[in-house]
């Protein structure tokens, strides 16, 4: 206990030294929760099938982009990222008007993409090459028959097209695969193609959110129309030691974004200090389609709660006031306690497990990186 209450103290002086308002570094951003595919393990749908009922499909604009993050803010960051929990960036309206006023600002800004790659014309992906970012590509396989598998709605020679088409106007493009029993032959023959088309790296990931041998896929109709199953020969590292609740509750916490200088905004307004903790904000009890109530949801909601969820939200309070008056009492909910992040102690949580790296089993380098904008 005098070990877990020595980090609860190192983290909040850890805090109060990297994350004010002035010293962020990295913005993750949630443009849109509104995504044209359906994959099976995503939060947003029901085993692939309908939307679920409990997340409000919001989408940031460029009037709320300027007006959140005032030109000086972005002048400060090093990198931008466009990712999110439920969407993809690419389905937001104004997100290409956001990366050229964020680029405008910021002319050696890292701009950050992580999309499906399956939507918008091609003039979409030449201008977003032209800004010099970075995209990750999820391509799940080497042929449109296994990449479907997961990424239902998506077309794999439409996003080829359009990766070729963004590094062609000088973009920089990760080929990002996740692999499961269905498509782990084709790891060899995916790596292969991304070095021939000239993609930067190629980095095969796994997933951790297998709760059993198998995971069911439904249509909008609640039919289960297949099943998925983890690779055999690319296993899960973390799949194999999920800590227990009594080394959740006892761990200390050294935090993965805090010492980055980041924080993570999600497309209905509300900041958090990273895209886990913003995961669960709709797992709540009582609404339709809430996730099973746990200790990891309960300790985030009743934290929520004390600080007032529109307190947190940059449609009612300036991100410096939600960085510098609200977003520590996260850190002081590392010690130990009913009071205790367990989320935090989830991901954070030295228990053996990295939940940031474990997923990642192999990255190849086909080419150097850097920031063309620089």
């Amino acid at each position: 206990m005098a070990k877990v209450a020595a980090s609860f103290r190192l983290n909040e002086r850890m805090f109060q030294r990297l994350y004010s308002y002035a010293e962020v570094r990295n913005l993750h951003l949630e443009p849109s929760a509104k995504c044209q595919a359906a994959c099976p393990m995503c939060g947003r749908n029901v085993a692939g099938g309908r939307p679920r009922a409990n997340l409000p499909l919001n989408e940031v604009t460029l009037a709320e982009f300027v007006a959140w993050f005032s030109p000086a803010f972005l002048r400060q960051l090093s990198t931008l990222t466009f990712c999110g929990n439920f969407g993809d960036p690419i389905i937001a309206q104004d997100c290409l008007p956001m990366l050229e006023h964020a680029r405008r600002m910021n002319r050696r800004l890292h701009l950050n993409l992580i999309t499906n790659g399956s939507a918008r014309p091609a003039s979409f992906w030449s201008d977003l090459g032209a800004l010099g970012a970075h995209a990750h590509f999820a391509l799940d396989g080497a042929t449109e028959e296994t990449h479907r598998r997961y990424r239902r709605h998506t077309r794999f020679g439409t996003i080829l097209q359009n990766a070729a088409t963004f590094m062609g106007a000088g973009g920089r493009a990760t080929w990002d695969m996740l692999v499961f029993s269905h498509n782990e032959h084709e790891v060899e023959t995916a790596r292969t193609m991304a070095r021939q088309m000239g993609f930067e790296r190629f980095v095969l990931k796994s997933t951790t959110r297998f709760n059993g041998p198998d995971h069911r896929v439904l249509d909008d109709d609640g039919r289960e129309v297949d099943r998925l199953h983890p690779s055999e020969r690319f296993p899960a590292p973390a799949l194999a030691a999920r800590p227990d609740r009594q080394a959740l509750a006892s761990c200390p916490i050294r935090c993965k974004v805090i010492p980055e200088g980041s924080v993570y905004v999600a497309a209905t307004g509300h900041v958090f200090p990273c895209c886990w903790l913003g995961a669960i904000l709709h797992e709540k009890p009582g609404l339709p389609d809430s996730r099973k109530s746990s200790a990891v949801h309960q300790s985030f909601h009743e934290l929520v709660g004390r600080v007032g969820e529109d307190r947190l939200n940059l449609r009612e309070t300036p991100l410096a006031v939600i960085i510098e008056r609200y977003l520590p009492h996260f850190t002081r909910a590392w010690g130990p306690g009913p009071e205790r992040l367990m989320k935090c102690a989830q991901i954070c949580g030295q228990v053996g497990i990295d939940a940031f790296t474990s997923t990642y089993l192999s990255t190849d380098q086909f080419r150097p990186s850097g920031n063309p904008a620089a």
